[in-house]
């Protein structure tokens, strides 16, 4: 009866401590799906800050290239002469309305309306 019993005491200290394993093993796979979840984040944003700086180096290329043609001659008297209207002596400047507009007066006086489309236009 004794030895039964001892035997029952083992099973329910084996019980325990199979849970309290169990529960540990839990835990530290808890811990470690945690960590590899830190450690993705950590690659995400090594990636994210490396796209991040090849675009500031493209930026940083196309600025270079952006000053080196500033620093032209040819691209200054272009400055002063067009946005400047500054001319050569014995030249003459001459400034011509916007093409867009009229183009757009051109289409507008090609395209004369019927009565109904302009009844039309006026509803909607």
């Amino acid at each position: 009866m004794q030895a039964d019993r001892k035997r029952v005491e083992d099973r329910g200290k084996r019980r325990w401590l199979s849970v309290l394993v169990l529960l540990l093993v839990w835990l530290l796979n808890l811990s470690l799906w945690g960590d590899l979840m830190k450690v993705r984040r950590g690659y995400s944003r090594v990636d994210e800050a490396q796209r991040r700086l090849t675009e500031a180096r493209e930026e940083n290329r196309v600025l270079k290239e952006k000053m080196a043609e500033i620093g032209t001659e040819y691209y200054q008297e272009r400055i002063i002469r067009d946005k400047l209207n500054l001319q050569l002596p014995g030249e003459m400047v001459v400034v011509l309305p916007e093409t867009n507009r009229i183009a757009g007066d051109i289409k507008q006086m090609q395209k004369e309306e019927s009565y109904w489309e302009k009844w039309w236009n006026l509803i909607r």
